[in-house]
């Protein structure tokens, strides 16, 4: 760790008496920030562009190697970063970005670190992951800092062992900075979620973060010296409580008091699953969505690579079946027996280290949300002639919904969320940016038909802009990529989406060591439950992903069932609270 230079933050300490808004939405996890030496810069999207000059492209190609070709640095011959295959991002009309950010709010003026010393009189802040933070100004303004900090710990290095690359060939030990972001990140991220947001907005779909501009760090706070600068980059933000960590995991979790296991007809259940779906005669015998979608992308997505991607290989089980409609079932209007949780017990919440006795900070919310969920059921029991779908259904239909539309409105763009390989990459690894914790919850008062909103494009790249910076042409400086190879791109990444949402990958959220606890309290019909709430969701993801096509069910946007669904999100989210994604 390096001496921090610390400036004093004066803005008055929040009552943490009981939790609310801030902790349901944002975190729980205080951090403490300090304003340490460096640049603050302004974003302003009209004068960045993609570059083709031959400087440029040469820089993006250097980034495919240790050192970047000797520009870290002598000493840093070893130094990885990241190499996003795509042409760099810069400022078209000067050399650098603008340094006056006056209309900023005071506390993002100068640049914020993450420390361990707690200041007196702070800033309410949130860890969000291990090297970002949320903070907050004035009443109801939320920030994100992605890049300010390992945990508490600055900007450290990481040392790591030899091994073989995504290409099969040897690989030596390399060091790269952990905690920060970096110049080109930075600005792809800020690019990317401007570009993206001024198409998706006016069609409804939500981004999470709103540009603003950057932080340039300097010394004490550079571990690799002036060549390798971290960056912080700054953001507006509505939330961070993610799908996968927090929303998905803690349904899982919360299932058994969410509806009376005794009462749930099996046969109703197995009737929603097409002829198609082995095992559907029995709740025994019933091969789950997650063991479907693990095994589509094992045989549709697997290695070796076709110019520096995967291509299709068929092998696996169940090749023979389409992952599509007449695979999947979808619960529809099936009657659920819902209940709501005991508004006086609040169950054990969940960390990284195990379960623990819930924190009695809670306890006012949850009572909140137990009892407007038993309002809400005993209302739509009162309308049972008209046949809503179940809360779950519900629920679990409209978050497919969010994120299909999202990866299609995206993929329509030509735009990929960050697939692709380089030399952080071990054998067999790529780097992916489509998965559930890259989706947000929107605060239910945004008034959106939405519950989710998207972020994390630090990765992402478009067809036009491509640059292969570590495949067989990476050397020619060639922009551009083939429809068809980067069709294979964005096929991999439609079904890693798919994949991850229905549980099949850690990046869901639910915890290894939560796991166990999960399946103890599952009884066959719970677990025939998931199943059915799974394929669902994927319903009603394919429903939005493939432009609305009919042969996909989905619940049609329902103000009351809406209302009903965030009292369970919110219910789940307390569960997973000081999880930090």
């Amino acid at each position: 760790m390096f001496t921090l230079c610390i400036m004093p933050l004066s803005f008055a300490k929040p009552d943490a008496s009981q939790f609310g808004h801030d902790e349901i939405y944002i975190g729980t996890k205080r951090v403490h920030l300090a304003q340490v030496p460096g640049e603050t810069l302004k974003y302003e999207h009209e004068h960045w562009k993609p570059s083709t000059e031959k400087r440029d492209i040469a820089r993006a190609l250097s980034r495919a190697v240790p050192g970047c070709n000797g520009r870290l640095g002598a000493c840093n011959t070893d130094v990885v970063i990241p190499a996003i295959p795509a042409v760099d991002i810069v400022c078209s009309s000067c050399s650098n970005p603008t340094q006056d950010v006056s209309s900023w709010p005071l506390l993002l003026q100068k640049p914020l670190l993450k420390v361990k010393e707690e200041q007196y009189n702070e800033a309410k802040a949130f860890a969000s992951g291990v090297r970002s933070a949320v903070v907050k100004v004035g009443e109801n303004r939320w920030f994100r800092l992605k890049g300010c900090g390992n945990n508490d710990d600055g900007f450290i290095i990481r040392h790591t062992k030899e091994g073989i690359d995504a290409k099969g060939e040897p690989v030596a030990p390399y060091r790269d900075i952990r905690g920060s972001a970096f110049e080109e990140t930075a600005i792809r991220e800020l690019y990317m979620s401007s570009c993206v947001d001024n198409v998706l907005n006016p069609q409804g779909v939500s981004s999470c973060n709103k540009s603003m501009g950057y932080y340039r760090y300097d010394e004490p706070n550079l571990p690799l010296g002036p060549h390798v600068t971290p960056c912080c980059i700054v953001e507006e933000t509505l939330g961070d409580r993610r799908l996968g960590t927090h929303i998905m995991s803690g349904i899982e979790i919360l299932l058994p008091l969410l509806v009376k296991e005794e009462e749930i007809k099996e046969e109703d259940l197995l009737s929603i699953f097409p002829e198609k779906r082995p095992g559907r005669n029995s709740a025994d015998m019933l091969v789950d969505t997650c063991e479907l979608m693990t095994d589509y992308m094992i045989a549709k997505c697997s290695e070796p690579p076709l110019e520096g991607f995967g291509m299709p290989a068929e092998f696996g089980g169940y090749p023979d079946l389409p992952r599509d409609h007449t695979l999947f079932g979808a619960l529809g209007s099936t009657i659920l027996p819902e209940i709501a949780p005991d508004e006086c017990v609040i169950p054990q919440q969940w960390t990284r280290e195990g379960p623990r006795e819930a924190d009695s900070r809670w306890n006012k919310v949850w009572k909140e949300n137990c009892e407007n969920l038993s309002k809400c059921l005993s209302k739509l029991k009162e309308d049972a002639p008209n046949r809503k779908p179940a809360i779950l259904t519900y629920l679990f239909s409209r978050i497919g919904y969010d994120c299909g539309k999202f990866m299609r409105s995206l993929h329509a763009m030509k735009t990929s969320w960050g697939t692709y390989q380089d030399a952080m990459c071990r054998e067999g690894q790529w780097h992916c940016n489509a998965h559930a914790n890259n989706m947000v919850l929107i605060p239910e008062e945004k008034g959106t038909h939405s519950f989710l909103s998207y972020l994390d494009l630090d990765m992402a790249f478009t067809a036009d802009t491509f640059l292969d910076v570590w495949g067989i042409d990476s050397s020619s400086g060639k922009v551009g990529i083939s429809e068809k190879i980067f069709d294979n791109v964005l096929f991999k990444e439609h079904v890693n989406f798919m994949e991850v949402l229905v549980g099949a990958d850690s990046t869901n959220g639910v915890p290894q060591i939560a796991k166990k606890y999960i399946h103890s309290k599952e009884g066959k019909h719970l677990k025939l439950l998931k199943v059915c709430l799974y394929d669902t969701l994927l319903q009603g993801y394919m429903q939005a992903y493939f432009d609305d096509d009919t042969r996909y069910s989905v619940c049609s946007y329902d103000a009351d069932l809406h209302e009903a669904a965030y009292n369970i999100i919110r219910l789940a989210v307390i569960i997973m609270s000081d999880y930090v994604a």
